[in-house]
């Protein structure tokens, strides 16, 4: 047992108790693991009586929609006073969380499973030994004695199971399996999670066979990447293709760089054994050692350059 684990947890645990007007919120485009965690340690502390306010500056993914009714995740609109402001998955900053860093002066509690997280907020748990933010938040609610139904068993799981690719990620623990059986055991339907986050349209379908036809090989094949600009703004569930790419023989880094807005990039960076957490973190992101990801504010063109500079110097 880790006892200053323990104590850290307990201690967050006990400033949420003691507070009662406490906004939760997440990065933007958000994640199931985003999702989930927020859902979940929404739900359980709005039964714990608190005033609960749930604030994602970014639309909900249509799948998740369909799976969950997310109606209590709201975007910020105008000020809330708050006595604790609780950011899940991610560093609490204005390029992370949006106009939520923003709109709410109340002190930050961060709980994160990102290594790069630099932690700056006035209290806070980041733990990489954990698999994803649903997994710490699992721990939480259990030493807060309160029974975990159907609902809420299946926003952890939706986190634990995107978060880890399902069970395929090299974050994986026993004690994930050990979190998703419990799961399971109380009646999360995975079948359904499974089936409503890889559910997409034809048409999608579609731009993503296109997408994949400008896959390169860079590096001398060790590295493999895809740059999608404005045209294919519409292929919201693209992390099949970068999973994909991963699967590629004889690349040790596989990348996506997509168009996010005008002049805004986003990037996602996958390897087998090299280190990308730091190279996401100097450029403004973060991730696990082997899963990162970042943005890029500049044109494509010159966001490309960006990026194939920052890998050529990892990869050497």
């Amino acid at each position: 047992m880790d006892n200053n684990k323990d104590k850290k947890i307990d201690s967050i645990i006990k400033r949420i108790m003691n507070s009662m007007n406490i906004v939760i919120s997440s990065h933007v485009h958000p994640d199931g693991d985003a999702i989930g965690s927020v859902l979940a340690l929404s739900s359980v502390l709005i039964r714990r009586g608190k005033n609960i306010r749930a604030l994602i500056d970014f639309d909900i993914p249509p799948n998740y929609n369909s799976l969950f009714d997310c109606s209590i995740i709201e975007k910020p609109k105008d000020y809330i006073n708050a006595e604790l402001l609780i950011v899940l998955d991610t560093v609490a900053n204005s390029k992370r969380i949006g106009r939520v860093f923003e709109l709410i002066n109340a002190p930050i509690l961060t709980i994160d499973h990102h290594k790069t997280n630099n932690c700056i907020s006035d209290l806070s748990f980041v733990d990489s030994n954990y698999s994803s933010t649903c997994e710490i938040v699992f721990e939480m609610i259990n030493r807060l004695a309160i029974d975990i139904d159907k609902e809420i068993a299946e926003y952890l799981y939706l986190g634990v199971a995107t978060d880890t690719n399902f069970f395929q990620s090299d974050s994986v623990t026993t004690s994930t399996f050990n979190v998703a059986a419990k799961l399971r055991e109380i009646g999360a339907d995975i079948g359904s999670v499974s089936r409503v986050v890889h559910m997409r349209s034809i048409d999608e379908v579609k731009l993503e066979g296109e997408a994949r036809t400008h896959i390169r090989k860079y590096m001398d094949g060790k590295v493999i990447g895809l740059f999608l600009d404005k045209q294919y703004k519409d292929l919201e569930q693209s992390n099949s293709l970068i999973e994909s790419m991963r699967t590629i023989e004889g690349a040790e880094l596989v990348f996506l760089m997509q168009f996010d807005k005008e002049n805004c990039y986003r990037v996602r960076m996958r390897s087998k054994w090299l280190d990308i957490s730091e190279l996401a973190k100097n450029m403004g992101g973060g991730g696990h050692a082997y899963s990162a990801g970042f943005t890029i504010y500049s044109d494509y063109d010159s966001a490309k350059e960006i990026l194939l500079n920052e890998i050529r110097e990892l990869v050497g």
